[in-house]
């Protein structure tokens, strides 16, 4: 179901209205746009006879763990406990979809505790496993939700991943937190699984290490290059 996405449809020009009007004259859409994708209302304006279109981009799925375990607790509360949940998703929620429309994200749909965010132009790849790392660390920031009744800490969970590249849950959240570099095999079930070549994921891993080695100053400190007529040809 889609919910509303006002956030990532910043207004547009008014000499660009994708409301459209109905046959007396009076808008009749105006209640819609907030539901309606960003990406959906610009491919309105490009072409707003075409039934469908294609385009290259990548689609981000999130799932949100916790919020089963807050709503359990939660309930017993009644009616103020089921105030406190909406307030704490629509935080939550709200903290992790700033950093991806701050990355070109579109904000697709809702399902339940998740979302389905698509990137697309240039460098959508990159944008978007960039927006998906620092979602999770802004959720490290935000999901630790310690209430009156209930405390419980949110995470984004990695379980259809590690599946279908036949690893475990804890090799897959080790590596996107950071705390695993990507090995020859892994990368060679990534590409097998998501596309492109080993070679290309594991160039990202090496663009990573030469950042860290770069960022610490001490690594490279004692070691003074020799002569150019001391290195052999």
């Amino acid at each position: 179901m889609s919910a509303p996405n006002s956030a990532s449809t910043p207004p547009l020009d008014d000499a660009k209205d994708p409301r459209g009007t109905a046959p007396d004259g009076s808008v009749n859409a105006e209640r819609a746009v907030p539901y309606l994708a960003r990406i959906l209302q610009l491919h309105l304006l490009a072409d707003p006879d075409a039934p469908c279109w294609t385009a290259e981009g990548t689609a981000v799925f999130a799932d949100v763990s916790g919020f089963t375990q807050l709503s359990e607790q939660l309930a017993r509360k009644g009616r103020e406990g089921a105030e406190q949940i909406t307030d704490t998703i629509g935080g939550s929620f709200a903290s992790i979809l700033k950093v991806a429309y701050e990355n070109g994200a579109s904000l697709l749909k809702f399902g339940g505790d998740a979302l389905l965010l698509w990137f697309e132009g240039a460098g959508h790849l990159t944008r978007a496993s960039r927006a998906t790392i620092l979602m999770r660390r802004t959720l490290r920031k935000v999901g630790r939700i310690d209430v009156p009744g209930a405390k419980v800490t949110l995470r984004m969970s990695q379980g259809e991943l590690a599946k279908r590249l036949r690893v475990s849950r804890v090799t897959i959240n080790t590596l996107l937190q950071e705390r695993r570099d990507l090995s020859v095999e892994l990368a060679a079930r990534i590409a097998r699984l998501l596309g492109h070549s080993p070679e290309s994921w594991l160039r990202m891993q090496i663009s990573v290490d030469l950042w860290r080695v770069a960022q610490d100053k001490s690594v490279l400190a004692g070691i003074k290059p020799l002569p150019k007529d001391r290195i052999a040809a």
